[in-house]
């Protein structure tokens, strides 16, 4: 069972020309292949294989992370054109404050506008006393280090990911986004509607947790933890009026990113399934894996299908 990771999923690089989603073309190209051979399971056998534990039938899941106006506009028209569905994984943390999340607030600051101007800028703002020495040492080895990331823009995301106190990163991107940003308009723009949500669900897509604030789950103590992921199950639940199944995704993924204390909180919320993202563990989803870590269960990043189905550079 191959399960698929996307993020943002956009038509050009018009308005982020230093993003890195998957380009429209490229995503169709991909959908007509995956529809194929083996082909997509149905909601049906996939929950079979989750619960008995048994992959009943090859064939590829796809999933969607943080809960992008993109997956509506540009994603789901492709889907309900072929038939086909997706889980979609939705941060809940921007409905309340009207405001983006850091980690997107970055994206987009990356995205849009030269990196070392951004690093420039966040560094007048950043001291040492700021950062843990601790997140550092853990963290540095591994991550962004399998991304196409040029030097600074991999320098703002360890900073602002990983090493920065989250209370500082607020604080910083606070001063840094008015520079560049009208941010409540950007945050229209930026995520999915409830009316959207509702309209997927209609056509047969399903939703998840990626929590409130999408925060590295391990730096956080075990009642943060649990307020992340069951405030987050609630609101979409309640508010935005998803349907169940339960089912999560870990935010930045691989290791380090969750602890022995996030899977016990996944299984006293009774989650159906939850998905790991770690760009080091990148493979199909075993009959070991469903018995052993159904609460991690492996993807893989759409960006790893870009040169076999769009060798044009799409």
């Amino acid at each position: 069972m191959r399960i698929i990771t996307y993020h943002y999923v956009k038509p050009d690089l018009v308005k982020y020309p230093h993003s890195h989603p998957i380009l429209l073309d490229c995503f169709r190209k991909q959908l007509d292949s995956f529809a194929k051979e083996p082909g997509l399971l149905t909601h049906e056998q996939l929950f079979y294989s989750l619960e008995e534990k048994i992959i009943q039938k090859p064939g590829v899941v796809l999933t969607f992370d943080d809960g992008f106006s993109d997956h509506f506009h540009y994603a789901f028209p492709e889907l309900v054109k072929r038939g086909l569905w997706g889980i979609f994984f939705v941060n809940t943390g921007p409905y309340k404050k009207k405001k983006l999340l850091g980690v997107h607030r970055t994206h987009a600051l990356l995205g849009k506008f030269d990196s070392k101007e951004i690093f420039d800028n966040l560094m007048l703002h950043v001291t040492e006393s700021m950062l843990d020495s601790s997140k550092i040492y853990e963290f540095d080895s591994y991550i962004y280090s399998d991304q196409e990331n040029d030097e600074f823009e991999y320098k703002c995301k360890r900073i602002l990911n990983y090493f920065l106190n989250t209370t500082y990163r607020d604080i910083i991107l606070d001063k840094l986004m008015p520079l560049y940003f009208n941010e409540e308009k950007l945050f229209q723009e930026y995520y999915l509607q409830a009316d959207y949500i509702q309209t997927m669900q209609e056509q047969g897509m399903l939703f998840g947790s990626h929590t409130e604030t999408h925060p590295v789950l391990s730096q956080l103590d075990v009642d943060s933890q649990e307020k992340e992921i069951a405030g987050s199950l609630d609101y979409l639940e309640q508010e935005l009026g998803v349907n169940p199944p339960r089912m999560f995704a870990i935010p930045y993924g691989g290791p380090g990113a969750y602890n022995e204390e996030t899977s016990n909180i996944l299984k006293k919320l009774n989650l159906k399934c939850a998905f790991d993202f770690d760009l080091t563990d990148m493979r199909d989803v075993t009959e070991q894996d469903l018995k052993e870590r159904p609460l991690s269960l492996p993807r893989w990043d759409c960006n790893r299908f870009y040169n076999t189905l769009c060798p044009d550079g799409v």
